[in-house]
């Protein structure tokens, strides 16, 4: 008894299924065209044979190997934590002007924003003061020295001048690093760039007020990135460091191979998530913090299957079909079932190791030979 024809309607919602895509609307549309139905008295296994070549259609043998399961999940870009810097404020202040915008790429010494607080001047003083002292406490400690050799100084006045100096070398050195990205411009300060980077947050404007030690920006080196991707504990698989996998941009035009590094200890805050990640190079920055992106993880399984291309697989009515040539120059129309799918290959069952499939032309092929059944 005739199978009724596929309507246009069935065919694109079967396109949308099917993991040959528009592939397979296209092939349903030519089965359409061509009139041709199934007899479903045939039986899976119809063997015809045909005059073409078997080059023609790409034929490759099918190879028995471990299943490698492809577990899709989300994830983020995010800098590299050791590529990162945070600037933070040294003293309290109020931003008077900024010179950069979040996402620019900036230079080592590049002015950033100008802040003005009076605690920078004072210290800028009491470092100047320093240095002085510091003059003077060596012609002292000199001095003594001397004097010590001719018993006209004591050891512990020698000591006390020594400790007095290492003290005010050590308050200097904290002024210095306290002062160290900041460029006096009158009675304000100009905050320097420390590193070549993007400044991937930014959290102050003109005529915000500051405290000491509030975050003023973050620069990272997106030369390298970190791929974070979220696990759910009851789907999570036993994930390690060395797992491979590929990211894709939710528009498919760019992707990345990746090796797990590792995950995180603790669970992802709000959606209680495991993080497993990888750094990853960006020598043209194409992959910016704050992007979501689709991670396929390849996840070995232990046991073997049958395996053939994507392009191999036929859907029809529900049922994947492969098209096998004989030896005798015959083909035969095989239904399959699918195991597991991953990084362009299908696992399946309903065919042996060295069979040959045809791997291209395959809806022309199948159309040609379920015509006549």
């Amino acid at each position: 008894m005739p199978i009724k024809r596929p309507g246009i309607s069935w065919l694109m919602r079967r396109a949308g299924k099917s993991y040959l895509g528009w592939g397979v609307l296209v092939g349903g549309l030519s089965l359409v065209v061509g009139g041709c139905e199934r007899n479903a008295s045939a039986g899976p296994a119809s063997e015809l044979s045909t005059g073409a070549a078997a080059e023609e259609y790409a034929l490759l043998p099918v190879v028995r190997k471990p299943i490698q399961r492809e577990l899709r999940l989300p994830g983020e870009v995010v800098p590299v934590p050791e590529r990162t810097v945070v600037v933070r404020a040294p003293a309290q202040g109020t931003v008077l002007a900024m010179y950069v915008r979040i996402g620019q790429a900036v230079q080592p010494g590049q002015a950033l924003l100008l802040i003005r607080a009076p605690e920078l001047l004072a210290a800028q003083a009491r470092l100047r003061s320093l240095l002085l002292q510091q003059s003077a406490l060596k012609v002292r400690l000199e001095a003594l020295e001397r004097m010590a050799q001719d018993s006209l100084a004591t050891p512990m006045e020698v000591a006390q001048v020594r400790a007095d100096l290492l003290a005010s070398e050590a308050e200097a050195s904290s002024l210095r690093e306290r002062l160290a990205l900041f460029r006096q411009a009158g009675e304000d300060f100009l905050l320097l760039a420390p590193r070549a980077g993007l400044l991937t947050e930014l959290r102050v404007s003109p005529g915000g007020s500051v405290d000491n030690g509030d975050t003023l920006l973050v620069l990272s080196d997106l030369s390298s990135v970190r791929l974070q991707i979220y696990v759910y504990p009851e789907q999570a698989p036993p994930l390690a460091s060395g797992m491979k996998g590929v990211a894709y941009l939710p528009s498919h035009t760019d992707s990345l191979l990746f090796e797990l590094k590792g995950t995180l200890p603790v669970l992802q805050e709000g959606s209680r998530t495991l993080v497993a990640y990888a750094d990853v190079p960006n020598p043209e920055g194409r992959w910016r913090p704050g992007t979501f992106f689709q991670a396929n993880l390849f996840i070995s399984r232990p046991d073997s299957a049958e395996s053939v291309p994507y392009s191999a697989l036929i859907l029809d009515s529900d049922q994947w079909y492969v098209l096998v040539y004989k030896a005798n120059g015959a083909w035969e129309v095989r239904p399959v079932q699918v195991l597991a799918r991953s990084r362009g290959e299908v696992f399946i069952q309903g065919v042996a190791p060295g069979e040959k499939v045809a791997t291209q032309r395959v809806l022309l092929l199948y159309q040609q030979l379920t015509r006549a059944l």
